[in-house]
């Protein structure tokens, strides 16, 4: 999986790789490691940890607006996400660690 941030501007460009291990990119630096050294908080390890139990075990709670609502929860907490009606997830939040997150797409390698 490949997270890249977008916005806000301060940390435009950072990225996370997670395939065999943890890579993390930002302004020419690059860093290799292992993923038990994030914490739970960080908001890439909260994403990975939404994504792989929202594949697994989230639960369906209904529509609000034009999304469907899907609510679990992962070694980062309480979560819920928002998919499109073709299924893309756009929204996640974990109110535990105050983050919410707007998706434009996600990248699986």
């Amino acid at each position: 999986m490949f997270i890249s941030v977008t916005t806000p501007d301060e940390i435009a460009g950072l990225s996370y790789s997670f395939k065999d291990e943890l890579s993390i990119s930002f302004s020419g630096l690059k860093m290799k490691s292992s993923e038990k050294y994030l914490p739970c908080e960080n908001f890439a390890a909260a994403i990975k940890s939404v994504l792989e139990d929202l594949s697994e075990k989230a639960e369906f709670k209904g529509f609000r607006e034009s999304f469907a609502v899907f609510s679990g929860i992962s070694e980062s907490g309480e979560y819920e996400a928002l998919t499109d009606k073709d299924g893309f997830i756009k929204n996640i939040s974990l109110k535990e660690i105050n983050l919410n997150v707007s998706l434009d797409s996600i990248c699986f390698q």
